[in-house]
């Protein structure tokens, strides 16, 4: 096994890194989003979406073209921050974050795939696994390890699918998650939906989630409360997105309000906020850079 693997993620985290961000950011240039990055070597490291260049930079329509016959990985017009990433970086980090379209999120919202959620499932997870394993190909050279988190806004319909198409989804997560720990690689999620019952138990390293009152609400809840704590000390990473993706109004006074979330999660699980990375709920593909810059300030 990896060396990787035998250094929790949480431990490495923790060590080198504060910040975490979703995915996306309005950058135009791909070798200027990928500056921004990397001069603050607090943030992990991690390839931007660029939608605001082109839309063949969006999630789903890049994971619509995974399912085409013939695909043989990204191009340059879908992915400029990926390979300007790795012209930026020299030697090997400690980690690198890479994200792609989950497979509920592609089944559901896809609108190449056709017939039964089991069948369209089934292909979505096919193409889920061949993107990651591109993914993974391109990035592993840069990385002692690579964090491959699923973007999942689809669990929005999560509690109106049927029991057996949520166990297979369970199921596909269990074995990438497998699949991941053995070449030294990790796992993670990112839900931008409202919090369902299945997040604290799924098998990943790190989940990143829209931390907004009712998410708060809901974690902190009696009934809930343990299975949270329980995550967190089986070294699950949570990245509550406490802040805006997009611009406040009041700069300050958002980042307070976000402080306070994370304060009273960590008082409430027992954990200090240390112990989580500071993020917002979801992608920067149209926020102000003063808002990033920010947001993405050093924690002193």
């Amino acid at each position: 096994m990896a060396d990787a693997v035998r250094e929790s993620l949480s431990s490495i985290l923790r060590v080198s890194y504060s910040h975490f961000a979703v995915g996306s950011l309005p950058f135009l240039d791909p070798v200027e989003a990928v500056d921004f990055i990397f001069a603050r070597s607090w943030i992990v490291p991690f390839w931007p979406e660029l939608p605001a260049i082109s839309d063949r930079e969006l999630m789903l329509a890049r994971a619509e073209r995974v399912l085409q016959n013939g695909w043989q990985g990204y191009e340059p017009g879908e992915t400029g921050g990926l390979f300007a990433m790795k012209r930026k970086v020299a030697g090997r980090l400690p980690l690198l974050k890479s994200q792609c379209c989950g497979p509920l999120t592609l089944a559901l919202f896809s609108e190449q795939l056709k017939g039964p959620f089991e069948q369209r499932f089934r292909s979505a997870a096919e193409a889920s696994g061949r993107e990651l394993d591109w993914q993974l190909e391109q990035l592993s050279p840069y990385a002692k390890g690579v964090i491959c988190v699923l973007d999942e806004p689809g669990f929005v319909h999560w509690n109106a699918l049927e029991t057996r198409s949520k166990e297979a989804y369970l199921e596909t997560v269990s074995a990438l998650h497998t699949k991941l720990r053995s070449l030294g690689h990790y796992l993670g999620l990112h839900c931008c939906a409202e919090l369902v019952s299945a997040l604290p138990e799924l098998s990943i390293d790190l989940l990143s989630f829209k931390l907004n009152a009712s998410a708060l609400q809901a974690i902190l809840a009696d009934d809930n409360r343990q299975r949270w704590s329980t995550a967190l000390q089986n070294g699950m990473v949570l990245v509550p997105g406490a802040f805006s993706a997009l611009s406040p109004p009041d700069m300050e006074e958002a980042l307070q309000q976000g402080r306070a979330r994370l304060t009273e999660l960590g008082e409430g699980l027992a954990y200090q906020p240390a112990n989580f990375l500071i993020s917002a709920e979801c992608g920067h593909a149209c926020a102000d850079r003063s808002w990033l810059e920010r947001l993405y300030q050093r924690v002193s």
